[in-house]
């Protein structure tokens, strides 16, 4: 049952109780009317307003019939749904590859470098030789069966001087025969000078164990 008939039957109701309350001709009167009204075919329209119904009676407490009908509200417009097509690129066609051949490497120099300039010496300087020592003279004395010393060197053009010492006789004798002496008694002397360098020996024949030499630069 809708809520518009209940309304309108809570309304017939409510009439009938406010007739048997007065019990006049107006009470009949009002019922009547009432009756007449649920009578009537219930309107199938939709309602769009609000219906109050009031009885008031002469002798009883009011009542109030109130049907408030509820309004559907209308149902959401469908949203259309647009699809977007996909947007196709064009492919491109691959360009054909170059069949040239790449150009040949430049070719490699083979001249050979030049070669690094030589080291310059400096020229030789000349030296020239030392001078010669002058010429000197050395002394040997002849002491206790010995030349002393016994071997010794001087310069070319130098001169040797023997000189006995010794209580003995002694001569002075090369080995070469380039000098020789006579026999020397205590304090004598004998010389000689040496022009060409060499090695010179030289012997007491006396006494033939003491020997020395001579060195000539």
């Amino acid at each position: 049952m809708s809520r518009f008939r209940m309304l309108t039957l809570g309304f017939v109701a409510a009439s009938c109780l406010v007739a048997l309350a007065c019990g006049d001709d107006d009470g009949g009167e009002a019922t009547r009317t009432a009756t007449a009204e649920v009578q009537r075919p219930l309107p199938t329209a939709t309602v769009t307003r609000t219906l109050t119904a009031t009885a008031t009676p002469t002798s009883a407490s009011p009542a109030t019939a109130t049907a408030t009908p509820t309004e559907e509200a209308p149902a959401p417009a469908a949203t259309p749904v647009v699809t977007q097509a996909p947007v196709v690129q064009p492919t491109q066609a691959p360009q054909p590859q170059s069949t040239q051949p790449p150009p040949p490497p430049p070719p490699a120099a083979t001249e050979p470098p030049p070669p690094p300039p030589a080291a310059t010496e400096p020229p030789p300087v000349a030296t020239e030789p030392p001078p010669p020592a002058p010429p000197t003279t050395v002394s040997v004395s002849i002491n206790n069966l010995a030349f002393i010393p016994g071997s010794i060197a001087v310069t070319a053009g130098s001169t040797v001087v023997w000189t006995n010492r010794d209580q003995f006789p002694h001569d002075v004798t090369s080995s070469g025969g380039q000098f020789a002496s006579s026999t020397m008694q205590r304090g004598d002397s004998f010389s000689a000078t040496f022009s060409t360098p060499g090695s010179y020996g030289y012997i007491c024949t006396i006494h033939p164990f003491m020997t020395a030499t001579v060195v000539v630069n």
